[in-house]
């Protein structure tokens, strides 16, 4: 995932042209990005072809390097490239453990990761047990080669980033996620009491939505943010979304209700008490 796709890098390709773009103006990442009004890390991304640029992402790029007429090329340039986009089918082949190690390089470029999760703890919270329960459950859906013990160390090493201070965490976990009863009560209560212990981490946000809560709109589909890139998930796919202000105020939104502090943990408590029941 964080690495340079083969449909973005190639000769003529978009993510050089966007380089060479950028090239011409004679301002480096961070004072692109700052004309953009980006993160820099986006600008980087796609400089790199990591990411797959948006429509509107082109547009802003042609009109920040000056070149608004080339915004049909750019989108041409852009077809092209998705026309031999791999499926997410295709990443799971490889193995849920080099999926895991593309998630870690992702976090270690980013300095604000945000999820939002209507079925799973994230992978960031997630106890060992837990985490051999979602990727037991990935490889019966996917049916990709057996490694998931290999999975559960890459996994444990993304939780190892949540100790540095120079970046930012949101976690927001709506409370199907804490009780839909997929796993035993066994795995899940030691889960529980491990969410507890991040409620006060200094650059660690966590807080949960109860299912009555005066909540604005209904949950869709869980989704994460690192930075500007959104990455929506569902039982199939992973997709890139190209939205990542509809995404960004979704979650502002949703903080809104969610329940944080002591409040967050007397709820978890709550859902101890009905794992144990």
């Amino acid at each position: 995932m964080n690495e340079p796709k083969p449909w973005l890098i190639q000769e003529g390709g978009l993510a050089q042209r966007l380089r060479a773009l950028h090239d011409e103006t004679g301002l480096n990442n961070k004072e692109f990005a700052q004309r953009l009004g980006w993160a820099e890390s986006k600008v980087s991304r796609q400089r790199r072809g990591i990411i797959t640029p948006s429509p509107d992402d082109l547009e802003q790029w042609a009109r920040a390097t000056g070149r608004p007429d080339i915004v049909d090329e750019l989108g041409t340039l852009r077809r092209a490239a998705l026309a031999h986009e791999r499926t997410f089918k295709e990443r799971m082949e490889r193995g849920q453990a080099e999926v895991q190690r593309d998630y870690l390089r992702l976090v270690e470029e980013s300095k604000l990761v945000r999820y939002f999760e209507t079925a799973w703890i994230p992978g960031f919270l997630q106890t060992r047990e837990y985490a051999r329960a979602v990727f037991s459950e990935m490889q019966e859906l996917h049916g990709p080669k057996d490694d998931i013990d290999e999975a559960i160390a890459e996994r444990m090493k993304r939780q190892q980033l949540l100790y540095d201070p120079s970046r930012r965490f949101e976690f927001l976990v709506t409370e199907p996620a804490l009780l839909v009863d997929w796993v035993t009560a066994r795995i899940m209560v030691p889960q529980l009491h491990f969410l507890s212990t991040w409620l006060d981490a200094p650059n660690v946000r966590l807080g949960f939505l109860p299912m009555r809560g005066g909540n604005r709109r209904p949950w869709q589909n869980s989704f994460q943010m690192y930075d500007d890139l959104v990455i929506a998930e569902g039982f199939a796919a992973e997709a890139e979304q190209g939205r990542p202000d509809l995404h960004a105020r979704l979650m502002d939104d949703m903080w809104e209700l969610a329940l944080t502090g002591e409040a967050a943990r007397t709820f978890l408590a709550g859902a101890v008490k009905v794992w144990e029941a």
